[in-house]
């Protein structure tokens, strides 16, 4: 298998910034098999070395849907229509996600569903259902009754989680409650993680829609939507956010084909979601930063940050209020993680070949460096959600639409130091026309015993992995 590889190294420093990061608080984060321990890469003179691979080639076949390393193994935990404690469904297309530990030592995980109105629904087949809720109307609480989107909440017994795995015994639930907490928002994709739970964002920016919002880790039941939306961040399309407390900034991301990238500093930073003002970032030189003709992987350029004078878009979207004023272009920027020291983030469709370009913005340098730019889908092929491991690499989430241009399969892909790319999940259930169904979510528990993800229509299943992590 041929292997990606980033002209930009990462410092020990980073590195080990990364796994410490990781031990106080995991970001809530899609690749053919690789044919043995070791893999082959090919420097411009043609002579060969060898990467080593962290856990081996995938195996077909590993669990169900999922194609795992040797030594890994899956448990489903939940899937969509499934009767949740509260009385509702789980509704489906499974999303960005995150996970906490409560007080009782039990993990909380805080999950997006990207949905939209009863037409959109229709466009998705019978696996997506608006009959979700109990009593058979949306309920009272939902932000929008029109729409279907919002948050859901699974909290797991470990020792339960653990019997799963080991199959001691058939009975084994470890889900101890789930229920709905966000209902009526539209689209929610993507978000962040915080001390206090998740920020679940919708992927819109249509009236009425595209906030922020606030979920904890004790909504034991439906909120207010109203009460937790987070308007001083502005209407826009927005993907995830990464709140970076050290620096006093929250960042921004926004999928659009002509989108920007986005932060907001707040004017008291104890305070990040109350009042502030939202920037958009501008690439000095670099108007567009995907543009006919390439930019080269490993170049940096400076930045810079312009104010969005009207972040609610009464008049018109944030990203062209940002362009008019020098903000760069982003052909659909989607999963961010704080590694310590930057900011990461992805381009999902951009470079090349249409499949990705990973950035790394330095912060105290004001700098942007682009690190990885695909050229070959078969290695890494539109990376979407991304998260920190506890071995502080980059794991990401593919979202193909098709096999256009090389791709064939969905991925969970790790990014290794020294910038080459290794397969560490694959859904098994495609065919030649469809990659299948997308993976979402990546985030691991913070003991760093298991990887949750989810994968969307028409498999709609929440996956707790286990495996050797340690071995990384």
């Amino acid at each position: 298998m041929k292997e990606q590889k980033s002209s930009h190294l990462w410092s020990r420093r980073t590195i080990l910034e990364l796994g410490a990061l990781n031990t106080m608080m995991l970001l809530s984060c899609r690749r053919p098999p690789v044919s043995g321990a070791a893999v082959e890469k090919t420097d411009n003179k043609g002579s060969k070395e060898l990467s080593s691979i962290d856990f081996g080639p995938l195996q077909s076949g590993t669990a169900d849907f999922l194609d795992l390393p040797s030594g890994f193994s899956a448990v489903v935990l939940q899937r969509a229509d499934e009767l949740m404690s509260c009385g509702n469904r789980v509704p489906a297309q499974p999303d960005g996600m995150t996970c906490h530990v409560d007080a009782d030592g039990n993990y909380v995980l805080l999950r997006n569903h990207e949905l939209g109105d009863a037409a959109w629904m229709s466009r998705r087949g019978p696996d997506v259902k608006t009959d979700i809720f109990v009593g058979g109307g949306p309920p009272a609480l939902a932000y929008n009754s029109a729409v279907f989107g919002g948050v859901s909440r699974l909290v797991l017994n470990p020792e339960r989680l653990r019997i799963a795995f080991d199959a001691e015994q058939d009975d084994s639930k470890p889900i101890l409650r789930s229920n709905l907490v966000l209902a009526g928002t539209e689209l929610n994709c993507s978000g962040g993680h915080v001390a206090e739970g998740w920020i679940s964002c919708e992927e819109t920016d249509r009236a009425g829609h595209g906030y922020a919002f606030l979920t904890r880790i004790d909504d034991e039941t439906l909120v207010d939507a109203r009460s937790r939306r987070i308007t001083s961040w502005g209407r826009m399309k927005r993907e995830g956010v990464t709140l970076v407390s050290e620096i006093g900034a929250v960042f921004m991301t926004e999928d659009h084909a002509n989108g920007c990238m986005y932060r907001f500093v707040p004017s008291d930073p104890a305070l990040p979601m109350g009042e502030g003002q939202l920037e958009s970032m501008v690439v000095e030189g670099v108007s567009d930063t995907d543009p006919e003709t390439p930019l080269k992987e490993g170049a940096s350029w400076p930045v810079r940050w312009v104010r969005i004078d009207d972040p609610q878009a009464a008049e018109a979207p944030c990203r062209e209020q940002g362009q008019a004023k020098g903000a760069s272009r982003f052909n659909r920027v989607e999963g961010s993680v704080w590694d310590g020291s930057s900011l990461w983030f992805i381009a999902s469709t951009a470079g090349p070949v249409g499949a990705g370009q990973v950035f790394r913005y330095d912060p105290a340098a004001e700098r942007l460096f682009l690190e990885v730019q695909v050229t070959d889908r078969a290695v890494l092929s539109m990376p979407d959600n991304v998260c920190l491991a506890p071995w502080g690499e980059l794991l990401m989430a593919e979202d193909n639409y098709n096999t256009g241009g090389g791709a064939t399969h969905q991925y969970i892909r790790g990014l290794r130091a020294d910038g080459t790319v290794y397969d560490l999940v694959r859904n098994s259930k495609n065919t030649p026309d469809d990659c299948g169904a997308e993976f979402s979510g990546p985030c691991f528990s913070p003991d760093g015993k298991y990887l949750f993800f989810n994968v969307q229509t028409p498999i709609n299943a929440t996956v707790a992995v286990r495996g050797p992590w340690k071995r990384a």
